[in-house]
């Protein structure tokens, strides 16, 4: 598991991140701050990410993202071939 940052005159306003397993590259949680979408930062994170990942040519990549952020992808030339649905049980832990 590899995580990127992207900065701005020295201060973080994008992240992603990448996991290489033995035969795929999954990339996730590519996300700005609020205060500077629209101004290409996610797009720029995941280009870079992109361009790591071409290190492993021989792995297939798997690439979620919510509907929000599915227009990165799509910009990129990218297609959906599938949903994906997240279970999640955090209902049934303790607050803290």
């Amino acid at each position: 598991l590899r995580y990127f940052i992207g900065l701005k005159g020295g201060r973080p306003v994008s992240c992603g991140s990448i996991t290489i397993n033995n035969d795929s590259i999954g990339i996730y949680d590519i996300s700005t701050l609020e205060t500077e979408r629209n101004r290409g930062f996610g797009s720029a994170i995941f280009h870079y990410i992109l361009k790591f990942a071409a290190q492993y040519p021989q792995h297939l990549c798997v690439l979620q993202a919510s509907p929000a952020g599915a227009g990165i992808y799509k910009r990129a030339g990218l297609v959906a071939v599938c949903d994906v649905f997240v279970y999640e049980n955090r209902g049934l832990l303790p607050t803290v």
